[in-house]
């Protein structure tokens, strides 16, 4: 017969009234619905004094403890609980899930195998089971788990989720993308479903249908900061920055002491060329986690940018030290060395980062793009094994092992065979990524109708007259990096690389009544004041890169869209626009995997439609603009006469002659841009006709552009 509990000791039970152990335990547990749980745990803490192995009060009051944060206090109760009771598979299972959550691994995968072969038919257990195997890496084990309880029970939301997060870590997105709807169609608010599936989806680099899910999952919860952080990762891909960086702030502000965040923050503010901002992240996350090595990570790129080297690799060393084997630390570690020009260093950290982990497929690209390797050379040999037996590749990873592999069979001058796996790299590429080609070449239309000869003349005469900038503009792969390398060897030149500043401003302008209005709409709606300010801003931005300077090049290559805005804001400035055989050019975009946002380059006859807009571009800017607006440089003729066309650069620049712009390639600077290898080196003619090598492989190429060649 069951002792009673002590009268006026049972969280507000009437004094002198005695409860039978049942009626205690009720409320208890009515105690605990209610929320109040230290209410609950007092009445627990009463039974356990008179009938301390009940199983039950223990494993109810290891619950409470846990729900008050008291973890480890929490799973020693439920341990004696299933000590109490070895036969209750309940027990079992949710020492299981409290014994992952503290981080108790082993115990928890030990009490997750019991309580399946206490009861093998009990979904609950198997999904938490499978969450233990998933934290342990060993995916495998953590699909069959959820396997096995999706067969218990069908309409089971958060085991198709979790089945679907396994997937996706073996890269079986496609099959991970449909277990997510799974879920979804069961339970809509599914908010942790709409999350990963879009994160699936951004990993896919289809960011535009990731958006709206994140969006979708926010609005069941505002709050969810790993939803507003997701969509402020997916809105920094697709260039959004502005509304990343301030749902990240919003971010902070719920949760300001998680430090991820900051890192986000910093990442974005260090894309946009921020570089104060981004090292106010850096700082704030690397005094939040100081131990984490992602920080040291952005604090290495942050002072990268800021051509700090030497502190760079400083914080990469701290990055490596927290971490010895961390892979993506040496990935940039390559970046950086190959992009200063250091080249066997850079080969020895990108080495490294593939021997850590064979599996880094991205870091293939940077090493094959920074040596070239024979074809017996162990990586290339690797390579060539991952292209044949393509299919054990992770589907998003592919189009890396056929971008590598290219460049190592042209390189070994197999063209045609290495021609075959960059068009299988676009093709796999082009499916990842959503191009809106009539919106794209619809903008060349807009900008052509908006500035007409009649709005550039009643518009001049305005601006800012600053002649700090230089643009370098024109397509991709058409020798910019060539050219601004050549004038920022003159002493009197901060070479600055490719700036997102204008596309900055542009997006900023406003019509006249502070309503937003789309670029080149908005042109017509601008006065004096606000074409000078425009100038102005440009020229602020642009001096918080080099302080002091007489003269910053800006070679942004799509900065072909604001020549017009630029003649009339920066009247002053000096446009260079580079030009290259278009075939090459189409060559050369092709076999290149762009970390850019460059759509139009993963398809032979998009390419050609879009260069096509380009040309009728700048016809255009020519047409309607004064004569001398701007200079072309053709980069046939720099690879053929290059002091002459440097004297002749320099002079339509203002600037006296000086021979170092004749030893560009030994000018230590970063060259953060897709060129960082070719313009370490003296010039070269082996470019020069290089779409002749692949034969017919390249006629839908030829087809759309040969009559411009």
């Amino acid at each position: 017969m069951s002792s009673p509990i002590a009268p006026g000791q049972a969280g507000g039970q009437p004094q002198g009234q005695r409860l039978t152990l049942d009626q205690a335990l009720k409320l208890a547990i009515e105690r605990i619905r209610e929320g109040r749980l230290p209410e609950g745990e007092g009445v627990l803490r009463q039974i356990l004094q008179v009938h301390p192995s009940h199983p039950e009060a223990l494993h109810q009051l290891g619950i409470v403890l846990f729900r008050q944060g008291r973890a480890v206090e929490g799973v020693e109760y439920l341990r004696k609980a299933t000590q109490s009771n070895g036969m209750s598979a309940l027990y079992q299972a949710n020492l299981c899930e409290m014994a992952r959550q503290a981080k108790m691994l082993d115990l928890a995968l030990e009490a997750g195998k019991k309580a399946i072969a206490l009861r093998p038919n009990y979904p609950e257990a198997l999904n938490n089971l499978g969450i233990v195997h998933f934290e342990r890496h060993d995916f495998d084990a953590a699909i069959a788990c959820y396997r096995e309880s999706l067969k218990q029970r069908e309409r089971y939301p958060q085991g198709w989720s979790n089945l679907a997060n396994a997937l996706h870590q073996k890269g079986e997105d496609e099959e991970a993308l449909r277990c997510y709807d799974r879920a979804i169609k069961i339970e809509p608010k599914f908010v942790e479903a709409l999350n990963n599936k879009a994160t699936v989806l951004r990993d896919l680099h289809r960011h535009e249908e990731a958006v709206p899910l994140y969006r979708k999952a926010l609005e069941q919860n505002p709050n969810y900061v790993d939803a507003i952080n997701n969509l402020g990762i997916a809105l920094k891909e697709l260039g959004e920055h502005g509304e990343a960086i301030e749902l990240f702030k919003r971010s902070i502000q719920l949760k300001p002491d998680f430090p991820d965040t900051y890192t986000f923050l910093g990442t974005t503010y260090i894309d946009r060329k921020r570089v104060d901002e981004a090292m106010a992240m850096a700082q704030q996350a690397l005094r939040l986690a100081p131990r984490n090595p992602e920080n040291q990570n952005l604090m290495a790129r942050v002072y990268f940018e800021m051509n700090r080297i030497d502190d760079a690799l400083k914080a990469n060393d701290a990055a490596l030290a927290l971490k010895p084997n961390m892979h993506d630390a040496y990935n940039n570690r390559g970046n950086m060395l190959k992009e200063v020009g250091r080249m066997e260093e850079a080969e020895a950290a990108f080495r490294r980062a593939l021997e850590i982990k064979p599996t880094l497929y991205g870091s293939y690209v940077n090493f094959a793009e920074t040596v070239k390797m024979q074809l017996d050379d162990p990586i290339a040999q690797r390579l060539a094994g991952f292209a044949a037996n393509i299919e054990a590749v992770p589907p998003r990873d592919r189009h890396f092992v056929r971008f590598a592999y290219g460049r190592v069979l042209d390189d070994n001058k197999k063209h045609e065979a290495a021609m075959e796996q960059f068009l299988e790299g676009c093709r796999l590429k082009r499916r990842m990524i959503r191009y809106d080609e009539p919106s794209a070449l619809g903008l060349f239309d807009r900008i052509m109708k908006t500035f007409s000869p009649e709005l550039i003349q009643q518009k001049k005469g305005g601006g800012d007259p600053s002649q700090l900038p230089i643009f370098v503009l024109g397509m991709p792969r058409s020798g910019t990096t060539l050219v601004e390398q050549i004038i920022a060897a003159h002493p009197t030149v901060h070479g600055a690389g490719e700036l997102a500043e204008m596309g900055s401003v542009v997006k900023s302008l406003m019509g006249p009544q502070r309503q937003p209005l789309p670029y080149p709409e908005v042109v017509t709606a601008l006065g004096p004041q606000q074409l000078a300010q425009i100038g102005r801003s440009y020229v602020e931005r642009l001096q918080a890169y080099m302080p002091g300077a007489q003269r910053i090049t800006d070679k942004m290559p799509s900065n072909y869209y604001y020549v017009g805005l630029i003649h009339l804001a920066l009247p002053n400035a000096k446009i260079i626009h580079t030009i290259r055989n278009p075939m090459d050019t189409g060559i050369s975009c092709l076999t290149k995997l762009f970390t850019g946002d460059l759509n139009y380059s993963y398809d032979q006859r998009e390419f050609a439609r879009y260069y096509r807009k380009y040309h009728a571009l700048m016809a255009h800017w020519r047409q309607v603009l004064p004569p001398g607006s701007f200079l072309d440089v053709v980069y046939e003729d720099v690879v053929a006469d290059t002091e002459g066309q440097a004297r002749r650069i320099l002079e339509f620049l203002g600037l006296p002659w000086d021979p170092a712009c004749l030893e560009f390639h030994s000018l230590d600077r970063p060259i953060k841009t897709a060129s960082a290898m070719q313009v370490r080196q003296p010039i070269y003619k082996a470019s020069v006709e290089r779409w002749r090598r692949y034969g017919a492989q390249m006629q839908p190429l030829v087809d759309g552009l040969k009559d411009l060649a």
